[in-house]
């Protein structure tokens, strides 16, 4: 009776156990690395330059791998570096392998770094004129072309302009010239160390000489004239101290006024003469007539 009891709580205990109540779930199986790919496998890279490298993995299907990193490295940093992401740089000349690993497999990416073409270096500087003259006010365009050593004209460099006196003649970044009072200067263009000159002359063609008034403290008035069309040109006294211009009468736009000066003591000898008021240079008066009565 005893072994029938025996047998029966083996037979209960067997089966509970066989139930699967209360077994750990069964671990999911693992991949298993098969292979690394890298792309491209071959890259040419100008120094400076950067370009993306991906890394794929598989398993023994075939079937893409994701949550995997791989390890990147390079053969010759001082040519080209790669970032922990596969962002390749040139860094010098040479060729380099950048290898994409990850437990035991790995694939590599040839990498051919090459310097920039070189840079012509300029040999000279033209600007289109040597001389010019130009009235007061007026202005004109420059224009400059850069060559290199073997005469080819280099198009993609910057010129800078440059005047030796800005007050007389100004020049604009773009080479406009406008000459602001009589006087000279040079114009240089420039590039990359390598300049150009040519220079800017102002003249005046005034219709008038120009007439002035001088007086010293206690001394009488005294009026002069001088042509401002001449740079040798002197002063000429056009009445001894103590006579008075007289008569004045301004015309109606107020530019211009007349008057009558006594050169000598001889009333007969006076001269009526017209001042012209050029309100862009000041007050300047110019002798318009010498009539005579």
């Amino acid at each position: 009776m005893k072994n029938v009891i025996m047998v029966l709580l083996l037979a209960m205990g067997l089966a509970a156990c066989g139930s699967g109540e209360g077994e750990a779930p069964a671990p999911e199986p693992t991949s298993t690395i098969f292979s690394v790919e890298v792309t491209p496998v071959d890259i040419s890279l100008l120094i400076g330059e950067s370009k993306q490298l991906t890394a794929t993995v598989r398993d023994s299907n075939g079937t893409v791998v994701t949550g995997k990193a791989v390890t990147w490295q390079s053969t010759d940093s001082q040519k080209a570096t790669v970032s922990a992401n596969g962002l390749v740089t040139a860094m010098a000349n040479g060729e380099v392998k950048i290898t994409a690993s990850l437990e035991g497999k790995n694939a590599k990416s040839k990498v051919k770094v090459s310097a920039p073409p070189s840079q012509p270096v300029v040999a000279s500087v033209v600007i289109n004129t040597d001389f010019e003259y130009l009235e007061e006010g007026d202005s004109l365009q420059l224009e400059a072309k850069v060559f290199d050593q073997d005469g080819n004209q280099l198009m993609d460099r910057a010129i800078s302009w440059v005047s030796t006196d800005p007050n007389t003649i100004s020049v604009s970044a773009s080479g406009y010239v406008t000459s602001l009072k009589l006087g000279q200067a040079k114009i240089f263009a420039s590039s990359e160390e390598v300049q150009s000159a040519c220079t800017i002359e102002t003249y005046a063609e005034y219709a008038y000489e120009l007439i002035y008034g001088r007086q010293d403290v206690a001394q009488p008035a005294e009026l002069y004239s001088l042509d401002i069309n001449s740079s040798l040109a002197t002063p000429q006294q056009l009445f001894a101290p103590g006579r008075q211009a007289s008569h004045g009468s301004a015309s109606p736009d107020g530019q211009k006024v007349a008057f009558v000066v006594y050169p000598t003591n001889v009333f007969w000898e006076s001269r009526i003469m017209i001042a012209d008021r050029h309100a862009q240079h000041g007050y300047d008066f110019g002798l318009d007539d010498g009539t005579q009565y």
